[in-house]
């Protein structure tokens, strides 16, 4: 008797994807990447499977496995975006230099840390201009654009001064 697999339908890719997203929340990387390939035997573009891929590939990183880096890159390179391509690429090197660090590879953590940040800096020179800088840490109080004259939403209204009065 022979089994085949059955591949993905198109109309649920991006069902399978937030799945895959799930399992990278839950810290299940190997799933992750599991869904992230059957979508991608699908439909061989699909960018945010790519990117979901390198991104499941890097979690596995302290495992060890050897050929995790290459294949983390490879898929990040499939990115079209060139910002998103290079901004990724470098992020593979950077949880190659942790990883390196965890195992105490002072030399290998220090040139992919220095990698990491020379890709960074290309991928800053060619980031698109958002009206507003805001970053994933701002939780409950949104973005924050800073404008002369302005404070920080979670900045203190006044400065109570207080003295004590002796007799």
């Amino acid at each position: 008797m022979s089994y085949s697999l059955k591949q993905l339908p198109r109309t649920s890719l991006d069902a399978a994807l937030a799945k895959a997203e799930h399992y990278r929340d839950l810290n299940q990387p190997e799933e992750a990447e599991s869904i992230c390939r059957d979508v991608l035997d699908v439909d061989r573009e699909n960018q945010r499977a790519w990117k979901l891929l390198g991104l499941a590939l890097t979690d596995r990183f302290p495992s060890r496995q050897v050929g995790l880096a290459e294949e983390a890159i490879d898929a990040f390179e499939r990115l079209t975006d060139e910002y998103e391509r290079i901004y990724h690429v470098g992020v593979a090197w950077e949880r190659s230099a942790k990883a390196h660090l965890e195992r105490n590879e002072a030399h290998s953590a220090v040139t992919a840390f220095e990698h990491a940040l020379h890709l960074f800096e290309q991928a800053r020179s060619c980031a698109p201009s958002y009206p507003t800088r805001c970053s994933a840490g701002t939780g409950a109080y949104g973005c924050w654009a800073p404008t002369p004259r302005s404070r920080p939403p979670w900045a203190p209204l006044a400065r109570t001064r207080f003295t004590w009065e002796t007799e």
